[in-house]
């Protein structure tokens, strides 16, 4: 009697590698319905060493966002490619520009995004902060510096978590990023490097 060969999916090797890298972030696997993502992302829970959250929208009742919030925290999801978040908004950009919600998410993605895609891993160390309802967006860490990066979208934000976290590393160098700070433009035509030195 033979044994079939495993079939290993390249996505779970893909998603080995991604996970391996730092900083380490959420996975999200999305194709379309019946074509192996549950077993592809089980494989990879069960080759990974660290500790694994599963969950998944396809469960009979998936987990509540306090599940999650226990487990994990309260995550962070930021897209790498900014077109996919404006992908699944089906409102034109000008509308989406007017609802102050909406566009305040999709350029703090992009700063995100921004910095995610520029800065190596090796050097900088991306996270953010949150403490009850105050929150930096971002907080890169160099070796050497520490960057607190407060993305405003209008005139109305306010930046009370950056107070706050200032008060708690006074040597936290602050940036705002959007009106009353660097303008978007200009941080987008920078190299994140340039601008957190």
């Amino acid at each position: 009697m033979s044994v079939a060969p495993v079939f290993h999916r390249e996505v779970v090797a893909s998603l080995g590698k991604m996970l391996a890298r730092s900083p380490r972030l959420i996975q999200v696997v999305a194709e379309p319905r019946q074509v192996g993502k549950t077993t592809a992302a089980l494989e990879v829970a069960r080759r990974w060493k660290g500790p694994v959250r599963y969950a998944a929208a396809d469960e009979f009742y998936p987990p509540s966002l306090a599940w999650l919030r226990s487990k994990c925290g309260i995550p962070k999801l930021i897209v790498w490619n900014n077109a996919l978040v404006s992908a699944m908004d089906p409102r034109p950009s000008t509308v989406v520009r007017q609802d102050p919600s909406a566009w305040g998410r999709l350029v703090e993605n992009a700063v995100g995004a921004h910095l995610l895609n520029l800065l190596p891993p090796t050097t900088h160390r991306i996270r953010y902060w949150r403490h009850r309802n105050l929150e930096v967006d971002f907080v890169v860490s160099t070796g050497s510096c520490l960057f607190a990066i407060e993305v405003k979208s209008g005139p109305r934000d306010r930046a009370s978590g950056l107070d706050a976290f200032l008060r708690l590393h006074p040597r936290a160098r602050p940036l705002v990023v959007g009106p009353g700070g660097l303008a978007l433009d200009d941080f987008f035509r920078r190299h994140p490097a340039e601008i957190l030195t």
